[in-house]
């Protein structure tokens, strides 16, 4: 009976404690109203967080005893625009946490000018229009239909090999002189026979290039003839034009020495154009550059010889020669005077010999005479006509002079030692 009891006892304590392990617990809904409760402060930081953004101001969360600590800087605004294709901004270049803020400010549309046409378009070509934002000068294109209706273009080929095999401008004898690598004052006269250079005959006349080009008319039209031009800027800012006929490759004098950007343009019967696109092509780059011009001798560009440095030294800003009567009875012809006018856009003439009568005088150039004497050592002249030499300084030092020609009689003694000090 005792142990029934004590059994009894026993099964009841487990019902009970049971019956307590089912009760549910108010331990998650209490949690859950702290959270609440915490929340609502939080909430209030975060309204003056944009408060504080929108007066110039930025801040950062970090951690503290309630959670939330402002970190706050004034912003620095950069001056230059960030732009993409549709919109500008600035940035806050101020630092913040280690890093720069970044924030975005006046943000905006880009605001478009009328805009320009930067490619004309031609009859089977198209253009380019350019826009510009008046406000952060950031710039887009669009294409300008070609003019031709629609119709076929035509379209021009180039033998690549060709243009980037370097052309020689220096004849045969004219390389050997080069190629002499001696002093001028040890050069003999068995070197100069070797070279056929007599002294008394023009042997400066350069070799002729050659470029050619294949091209199919549009359907329907004809070529009247082809214009090339050439120049050493990339856009052909300075480019020199010359006329052909319809034969699709060209000979010509003067080119630069090295790269020579061209294109071709064909002419078409109807009046219309099509152009090329800008090529290159190369001349071997041996200074020094020589220049034919007419019955002009000793014509050279002073440019395109290598300075100690490693440069370059500019073609097409002083050029030096002969004067007019250089055999004491010749004029220089219409050949010369276009090669100086019109393709080396000649503006100041300098003549460094004793005499008015070797002046040039083309219409448009301007002639500074700083007459030298000539002595029986060329090499006196520097001390005898010192002032002259500061004269031909002095217009040397003032670019708005250039492209300059300076020359004495036939070219050669007091035109050298100018040169001389030039490229010195």
């Amino acid at each position: 009976m005792k142990k029934n009891l004590k059994l009894l006892t026993l099964l009841s304590a487990i019902a009970l404690l049971a019956s307590c392990t089912m009760v549910p617990s108010n331990k998650d809904d209490s949690n859950k109203q702290q959270e609440q409760s915490s929340a609502e402060p939080a909430s209030g930081k975060s309204e003056q967080k944009s408060q504080d953004k929108s007066e110039g101001t930025s801040e950062k969360a970090s951690s503290s005893d309630d959670g939330y600590t402002p970190v706050e800087h004034s912003h620095s605004w950069d001056t230059a625009w960030t732009c993409d294709s549709d919109y500008h901004w600035h940035k806050c270049t101020s630092p913040l946490n280690g890093a720069t803020c970044g924030e975005i400010n006046d943000k905006a549309a880009h605001t478009w000018d009328a805009g320009t046409v930067t490619k004309e378009p031609g009859a089977y070509t198209t253009g380019v229009k350019t826009y510009t934002c008046t406000v952060c000068q950031y710039k887009k294109t669009e294409t300008i239909p070609a003019t031709g209706g629609g119709e076929a273009a035509g379209a021009f080929t180039f033998d690549e090999a060709a243009l980037n095999t370097a052309q020689d401008i220096h004849t045969a004898n004219q390389k050997k002189y080069l190629n002499l690598n001696k002093a001028y004052y040890h050069i003999t006269a068995s070197d100069l026979s070797s070279c056929s250079a007599s002294g008394t005959s023009n042997a400066s006349t350069p070799n002729k290039v050659t470029v050619s080009w294949n091209y199919t008319a549009p359907s329907g039209k004809s070529v009247s003839k082809f214009t090339f031009m050439y120049g050493q800027r990339s856009d052909l800012g300075d480019a020199y034009s010359i006329d052909g006929t319809t034969a699709t490759s060209i000979s010509f004098y003067n080119p630069y020495i090295g790269d020579n950007y061209f294109k071709v343009i064909a002419n078409l019967n109807d009046g219309s154009k099509e152009a090329s696109d800008i090529k290159v092509f190369k001349v071997d780059s041996q200074a020094p550059r020589n220049i034919s011009a007419g019955n002009m001798p000793n014509v050279r560009d002073m440019g395109g010889r290598t300075t100690y440095a490693g440069g370059k030294i500019k073609q097409g800003l002083i050029y030096r020669g002969a004067g007019n009567k250089f055999d004491n009875r010749s004029s220089v012809n219409d050949e010369c005077k276009n090669v100086l006018t019109k393709q080396l856009k000649i503006k100041t003439e300098i003549n460094v010999a004793n005499s008015t009568g070797n002046n040039l005088n083309f219409n448009g150039v301007e002639v500074v005479n700083a007459y030298m004497d000539y002595g029986a050592t060329p090499y006196s002249n520097l001390a005898r006509n010192a002032e002259r030499v500061r004269q031909v300084m002095d217009v040397l030092a003032d670019e708005s002079n250039y492209p300059v020609f300076y020359h004495c009689r036939i070219g050669t003694d007091r035109t050298g030692i100018t040169g001389m000090m030039i490229g010195g």
